[in-house]
Parts: C-alpha cells; sequence; structure tokens
C-alpha cells in the first residue's frame, strides 16, 4: 500500500502528460538536466518534461541483453513510446547507441555527450615530450 496515493497518482497523471522527455545519464549531466528543466518550467510552464536519472547503464540495453536491462514494458513506462527523447550523456554518444540497439522507436531519441575536438599533443608527443625538450636546447 503506497504511503501517499494521492501524490502517487498526481506523480502518475503527470507521467503520462509529459511532451518530452529528458535524460541524464552522469553526475554532472544530471545536473545540467535538472537546470534545463527548472528553466523550462519557468519559461514555458505549459510544456511538460519528465526527467529520468538514469544510474546504471545497463537498463537502457535491450530486455534479456543483460541482467539489469528493463523490460520492453518498464522501458515504455519510463521513456515512452510516442514522446522526443534527449539523452545526456558524460560519455560518447556511440556507446548509448549501441546500449540502445534492439529497442523500438529510436527515432525519437537523440543523443548528447562527449564529442573530441581533437587535441594539441598527440600520443607520440606526450611519450617523447622529454627527449624533444632537451634535443630543442640551445647551446
Amino acid at each position: 500500500m503506497c504511503k501517499y496515493p494521492r501524490l502517487r497518482w498526481v506523480t502518475l497523471f503527470l507521467l503520462r502528460a509529459s511532451r518530452s522527455v529528458i535524460v541524464g545519464i552522469g553526475i554532472e549531466v544530471t545536473f545540467e538536466v535538472i537546470a534545463a528543466a527548472a528553466l523550462l518550467r519557468k519559461y514555458a510552464p505549459a510544456l511538460r518534461v519528465r526527467v529520468v536519472n538514469v544510474t546504471d547503464l545497463m537498463i537502457l540495453a535491450a530486455g534479456g541483453t543483460h541482467p539489469h536491462a528493463l523490460s520492453d514494458d518498464g522501458f515504455e513506462t519510463l521513456f515512452t513510446l510516442d514522446r522526443a527523447v534527449h539523452m545526456n550523456f558524460h560519455g560518447y554518444p556511440i556507446e548509448l547507441k549501441g546500449l540502445l540497439f534492439g529497442r523500438p522507436h529510436l527515432e525519437r531519441v537523440t543523443m548528447e555527450g562527449y564529442r573530441e575536438e581533437g587535441t594539441t599533443t598527440s600520443p607520440l608527443d606526450v611519450s617523447t615530450f622529454p627527449f624533444s625538450f632537451i634535443d630543442n636546447e640551445q647551446p
């Protein structure tokens, strides 16, 4: 028996009424998702957004591929079947695509995550740094 049945009813109503789902996967991005939801509530109060925090990546895998994976019904309850879903991940988005492979209606899912933009040093530069520094000294 639910201790607060009225609150549970309101929560279920809001879950059904949400127009989109924003997902935080990782500590920092979850804080960003919560802040984004607060801004949406302030500046677009008519827009209903569901916020989901994923702490176990393996729940995203297709049912039966991992012991923690959500069933199709559980995945549908959390992420809906017909709403836009935007996932924010602390890692590479391609990893999410691999985990979500086999889930229905993925065309409505967008993903953001770490995008490597190159670096000022290469692994070769890092491994030869002490030697190149010594060789470049002028007498």
